[in-house]
């Protein structure tokens, strides 16, 4: 578990001091950003909150180790019953190698954590910190598997070595049906969970086990004023190296509310086979559910599953499937079923009161493909599912559930594969220097106005 302190926050002489950003927007179209930068600055609804580490404070990670992130959020004002939806969340952690001095030493990457967005409904009158598990008292703040709404395995940017988290930044386009009044957000990441993956119920059991309770960063104050926002597209389709693939692989595909179900993605090289990094941005597989006692099929809702997108790292010449898991080559899990390839696992959503659901039209893959080698196509196909539903209750993205050669309730097919040619890599979020600061853009008759938080030191709400 991590922890905050006023010490561990002294950086070149100066404090950290917790500062609030506010953010009043006018009614304005959401739009995906171009690149790695998952929310909108310039559109409604956008929050951005920092935290920055001292050499003394900055957190480690070690290869293979789940990372988990999510975030939570409050009413005000009115406290009115209403529908909240993040769009286009996503939690950047800026990484260095522990052989180097923190927040000095070059930057070895960053592992980008996409989160899952809602939508959230809220009662009127609440205090609470949504979303939770049954009740809020039912976990200890911040270990509810709920507010981990992205969890993956850490990469290797450090040649098998420590690696020291320098910085993290959260952004999200906020919408909701309440556009009126603002919206406490707040933060957090777990980096020291080991094994464990604390959006996982199962493993994370209530009232929390040890090592998935992380203290919260700051909170901002979020101005809502932007009408729900559809996630079901989280990838740009106007920016570099967009992909989309649908396909109905698992046919009339039944689930249980509480079910697991996921979706993830593989990729091969093509051309040269040069040594590359590549990385799938905004990556997500949309399922349109009906109810199975429905003989008309009407669609009821779209389930949209946000999935890890790297970065992965090939080998020159090799022809496997990326990502897998094992030392050398995708075989060690049969083909389909590897958790490397699940990026993405939630418990399924009741959208047909408590009866059971079904998707019967297939799914829906898209992703913008960055990668180092900008010349070579990549192909790339999906898979959704898994076979094993209804009435499945394994995680197949976690290795500790889903083990060589894979669990009989974690194959999927694949779609077809199609061919992309990379957009090259963008840099993510920069995170400012100095001390806490408030930059604020002065809206006039339904302009943006947005005050962005810098800086942020963690501490406990």
């Amino acid at each position: 578990m991590r922890t905050g302190s006023r010490a561990g926050a002294r950086r070149r002489g100066r404090w950290i001091r917790p500062a609030c950003a506010v953010v009043i927007a006018g009614a304005a179209a959401w739009a995906a950003a171009p690149g790695v930068r998952a929310a909108t600055p310039d559109s409604t609804g956008f929050v951005q909150i920092d935290s920055v580490f001292s050499a003394a404070q900055s957190p480690t990670i070690h290869p293979g180790d789940w990372i988990g992130a999510g975030y939570t959020f409050q009413t005000t004002g009115a406290h009115v019953a209403q529908v909240v939806t993040f769009s286009q969340p996503t939690l950047w952690l800026q990484v260095e190698c522990q052989n180097t001095d923190a927040n000095t030493g070059p930057i070895a990457g960053t592992v980008q954590i996409p989160l899952f967005g809602g939508p959230y409904p809220t009662v009127a009158n609440a205090a609470d910190w949504y979303p939770f598990t049954s009740t809020p008292a039912v976990y200890t703040d911040g270990f509810d598997p709920l507010t981990y709404q992205g969890n993956l395995q850490a990469p290797d940017l450090c040649s098998g070595g420590t690696e020291w988290v320098n910085a993290e930044v959260f952004q999200a386009n906020v919408g909701s049906t309440d556009t009126t009044d603002a919206l406490h957000v707040r933060f957090h990441v777990e980096t020291t969970s080991g094994a464990i993956d604390c959006g996982n119920a199962v493993q994370n059991a209530a009232p929390g086990v040890a090592g998935c309770g992380s203290t919260w960063a700051g909170q901002a104050a979020q101005s809502s004023s932007a009408p729900p926002v559809s996630s079901s597209l989280t990838a740009n389709p106007s920016g570099p190296g967009f992909i989309t693939i649908s396909g109905s692989m698992e046919g009339d595909y039944k689930f249980n509310s509480g079910d697991w179900i996921g979706g993830g993605f593989t990729f091969q090289m093509t051309g040269a086979k040069p040594a590359q990094t590549v990385q799938f941005n905004g990556a997500t597989v949309s399922m349109p559910v009906s109810c199975a006692s429905d003989s008309s099929h009407t669609i009821v809702g779209t389930i949209v599953i946000a999935l890890s997108g790297g970065p992965y790292s090939t080998t020159s010449g090799a022809s496997d499937w990326y990502p897998f898991t094992g030392p050398h080559s995708d075989s060690t899990y049969n083909d389909g079923f590897d958790p490397a390839d699940w990026q993405g696992n939630e418990q399924a959503p009741n959208l047909c009161g408590g009866g059971q659901m079904e998707d019967q039209t297939g799914a829906t893959f898209a992703a913008n493909v960055t990668s180092t080698d900008t010349t070579d196509q990549l192909m790339v196909r999906f898979h959704y599912g898994p076979h094993g539903n209804p009435g499945n209750t394994v995680d197949c993205g976690d290795p500790s559930q889903n083990t060589p050669a894979g669990a009989a309730s974690c194959g999927a097919s694949w779609s077809g594969t199609m061919n992309v040619t990379p957009g090259p890599p963008s840099p993510p979020p920069s995170v400012p220097d100095g001390i806490p600061t408030l930059l604020a853009l002065a809206g006039v008759g339904g302009a943006a106005a947005v005050t962005r938080l810098t800086r942020r030191s963690r501490v406990r709400a």
